[in-house]
């Protein structure tokens, strides 16, 4: 269509605008492509920091039931009976191995024993 044109300054005019606007073109497309990339980016990010939100709620929410257990119960408690149950293996494995287990080890465990029917006790 430009070559139909036969005024060469007009047909140079044109061609320069449609250079022109071409380029234009060119670079709201590029724009176009950077800003479509950023929402996206955006988007990740964003979803990434509900994730993590999310994440730490429930670790929150664990701490709070840890905190609960711990409240209802004393410190104490629990490590006795986490010495409750080790000594316990021992003695079971002593007894069937046949090895005589020290008086330190079986006074122990009846005393931490004691201790725990001592606070039901106390509970009740």
């Amino acid at each position: 269509m430009i070559n139909n044109v036969t005024d060469k300054e007009l047909r140079k005019k044109i061609e320069k605008e449609l250079n022109d606007f071409s380029k234009q073109t060119s670079k709201l497309e590029e724009q176009e492509k950077q800003a479509s990339n950023e929402e996206r980016e955006y988007e990740t990010s964003k979803k990434q920091l509900e994730i993590s939100k999310t994440k730490l709620d429930l670790l929150e929410k664990k701490s709070q039931i840890w905190l609960t257990i711990l409240a209802k119960e004393s410190i104490a408690s629990i490590i006795g009976a986490l010495l409750l149950i080790i000594i316990s293996i021992c003695l079971l494995v002593c007894m069937f191995i046949g090895i005589e287990p020290t008086k330190i080890i079986e006074s122990t465990f009846l005393l931490i024993l004691g201790y725990f029917f001592g606070h039901a006790v106390s509970k009740k």
